[in-house]
């Protein structure tokens, strides 16, 4: 645990770059709605030679260290893999020590850059993911395009090994999107009290309401509203904890708790 106060937020905007017109526009509005209960707000750069070298070094990475533990049983047992994943792991069983130590390298460089500019007291703002939900019925290929573009938003935490939190941003075409926060080595905790100041403004009952409010004219009525004119926080804290907990996307275990990097231990990990 490092403990530190939150004094500066930075606005990655080669993230926002990742992501689909109306999601970074939408969160760029939700930053400038809750710019009230956060420090101040600078923007910046994370990738000094974009995402995709970080990106593919930690896929190779990855793809080496999955074969190293999977690769004897897939090769024994030859298991039925669903597509994407039996394509995947045909290219992990082809990655080399050399190849994956070469590619540990610019991860281990991108980790020391990251952990540089995320210290104590500084956190990292950037969309959760480039757009909404992929539809169902697109192909495999659209499908791994749409992982290679999660992936160049997903590896700066990946990396760098740093806590990184998802806050409810809003809906676009009723489905949800997000807004992370990226903290420091042993910064967890302040994450989660950075998620309790922003918990009444987030939230997608509270969020419709801002956009009923809007309109067709985005902004016109941004700061006029209050939090009084927000529903009351319970109700929407209690109806998002049961939507994580009924999709998994938060799991709670009493008996086994998760582990953070800061070596707390807590039954809640999303």
């Amino acid at each position: 645990r490092v403990a530190a106060k939150i004094d500066r937020v930075v606005v990655l905007e080669d993230a926002f770059a990742q992501a689909e017109e109306p999601v970074a526009d939408l969160l760029r509005t939700l930053l400038e709605f809750i710019s009230d209960v956060l420090p101040g707000m600078a923007h910046g750069r994370i990738a000094p030679d974009g995402f995709d070298p970080w990106r593919e070094a930690f896929r190779i990475v990855q793809a080496y260290e999955t074969w190293q533990t999977f690769g004897a049983f897939i090769t024994r047992h030859k298991p039925n893999l669903g597509p994407g994943v039996k394509e995947r792991m045909q290219f992990a069983s082809t990655v080399t020590a050399t190849q994956a130590n070469a590619s540990r390298a610019v991860v281990n460089k991108a980790r020391d850059h990251i952990r540089q500019v995320a210290v104590p007291g500084t956190v990292l703002a950037l969309p959760t993911a480039p757009s909404i939900a992929p539809k169902i019925e697109l192909s495999g290929a659209e499908l791994e395009e749409f992982r290679t573009r999660v992936m160049r938003l997903t590896c700066t935490s990946g990396i760098s090994g740093l806590p990184q939190m998802n806050v409810p941003g809003g809906t676009i075409n009723g489905c949800p999107i997000g807004l992370s926060f990226i903290g420091w080595a042993g910064g967890d905790e302040a994450l989660l009290d950075l998620a309790c100041e922003l918990s009444r403004h987030c939230g997608m009952a509270a969020w419709d309401i801002l956009c009923f409010e809007l309109g067709d004219a985005a902004g016109s009525g941004l700061f006029e509203m209050s939090a009084s004119q927000f529903p009351n926080s319970k109700p929407i804290a209690e109806l998002t904890a049961r939507m994580y907990l009924d999709t998994g996307a938060v799991r709670f275990m009493a008996d086994k708790p998760f582990i953070f990097t800061s070596g707390w231990a807590s039954p809640v990990y999303n």
